[in-house]
């Protein structure tokens, strides 16, 4: 069973931790902004990487978010029960290799956009598959930016470039979905708070 609970906020997971029955401790480990709270000690392995460096052969230049199933995967498979890894949250500001230090946020809510899956990006979308040239461009790219060292600026700018393009052919398709307008609903107070407090 996969676990995200180190990853997002306000997921659980059921996996069975080291010592839980033992200290008659609930199964489930949620986490909470930095820190987790239980009523007995707690003791386990994990592991702890920035999400960049968790690249399998799908990953375009940098680890993805989805590259991280296979990392929970592993992590569970040799006995691991955490998984901690460093903020996500968008650094952009300058369109250079500044930006990737992932203490800089602009952002508490926006996720870095170098940690999208280019290739699963329409699989939301139910019948809509990835155009042939588009997906011909994602490969080319896994296979150019499959470097040794990260190259950001690079990575960057071929994100931005194929995701705009995707969004040009089918994305706009997403915003008419159930899903998005329940997102989109549930996420309005954020919105509207946030336009009021930067232009008054």
């Amino acid at each position: 069973m996969r676990c995200f609970a180190a990853l997002l906020p306000c997921v659980s997971c059921s996996l069975p931790l080291s010592g839980a029955a033992s200290m008659g401790a609930p199964a489930v480990v949620v986490r909470h902004d930095g820190f987790v709270r239980r009523d007995k000690l707690w003791r386990g392995a994990g592991l702890a990487l920035p999400v960049f460096a968790a690249r399998t052969r799908n990953s375009v230049g940098v680890g993805e978010f989805l590259d991280l199933l296979q990392l929970i995967d592993l992590a569970d498979t040799a006995g691991m029960r955490l998984l901690q890894v460093l903020p996500v949250n968008d650094t952009c500001v300058y369109n250079m290799w500044w930006d990737s230090y992932p203490y800089s946020s602009v952002s508490v809510h926006a996720l870095h956009p170098q940690y999208v899956a280019l290739r699963a990006m329409l699989d939301d979308l139910p019948g809509q598959e990835m155009p042939a040239d588009i997906a011909a461009e994602i490969e080319a790219a896994r296979v150019s930016l499959d470097l040794e060292s990260v190259d950001y600026e690079a990575t960057m700018a071929t994100k931005r470039r194929l995701s705009r393009r995707i969004y040009d052919a089918a994305g706009h398709k997403s915003l008419q979905t159930k899903a998005y307008k329940v997102r989109l609903h549930g996420s309005l107070h954020v919105q509207t708070g946030h336009c009021a407090q930067t232009h008054h």
